[in-house]
């Protein structure tokens, strides 16, 4: 399936912690992935589309979504949420 190493997805301002989105997803992987804090290692959401796991993911860091750090990651689990809207609508 390809790679496996660490790969910064995004990051936030320094001025406001500086946190980041990581991905440990091997190329050609088509889901699902999990967004998982790094300070708690919980999880934020289970999503099957690639794009939309990342706009959460890309959302967690910031201040509005104030979950610190996060990884993308492949997992066995069911989707918590279908979109990103889904998941904001949710209240996360």
């Amino acid at each position: 399936m390809g790679r496996s190493a660490v790969t910064v997805i995004a990051r936030g301002p320094v001025e406001i912690g500086g946190e980041v989105v990581t991905s440990s997803v091997p190329d050609g992987h088509k889901g699902p992935y999990e967004i998982v804090s790094e300070s708690g290692g919980h999880s934020v959401a289970v999503l099957q589309d690639w794009s939309q796991a990342r706009r959460v993911a890309c959302y967690a860091i910031t201040q509005d979504g104030g979950f610190g750090s996060v990884e993308i990651r492949t997992t066995d689990e069911l989707s918590t949420h279908d979109t990103f809207e889904d998941w904001l609508g949710a209240g996360f």
